[in-house]
């Protein structure tokens, strides 16, 4: 399973994919029979990587990120996400609370992102 958020893990209705979703639960219910604490990447650097300045064949997926504009999603550079308020910030926030939301408080899941501790800002 890939752990990469991809076309269809958030929705169009900015909700996660329940079929996302149930995999990861299985994943994690796994886990905590088996008494392991889990530290999931949802999210990698090559996903934003749109492969300027670096070899042919290098780690970039920007261009099947579902962030991406010729995808669906609301940013035509991976920078964009960077840019405060910007569309793709946005959603890539909305993205981590619903995330953190979901799996933080589990007991099991090892700081599934540093900032749902961290004073929860994210955009509601």
């Amino acid at each position: 399973m890939s752990s990469a958020v991809t076309p269809g893990q958030l929705g169009r209705n900015m909700s996660l994919n329940p079929v996302w979703v149930q995999k990861w639960e299985a994943v994690l219910s796994a886990a905590k029979a088996a008494g392991l604490r889990v530290h999931p990447v949802m999210a990698v650097w090559a996903e934003w990587n749109d492969g300027s300045g670096l070899r042919p064949g290098s780690f970039n997926w920007w261009h099947s990120s579902p962030f991406n504009a010729v995808n669906g999603g609301p940013a035509v550079h991976p920078y964009e996400n960077f840019r405060d308020s910007s569309p793709c910030q946005t959603q890539w926030l909305h993205l981590l609370r619903l995330i953190c939301d979901r799996w933080d408080r589990s007991g099991f899941v090892q700081s599934t992102l540093s900032s749902c501790r961290a004073g929860r800002s994210f955009p509601r």
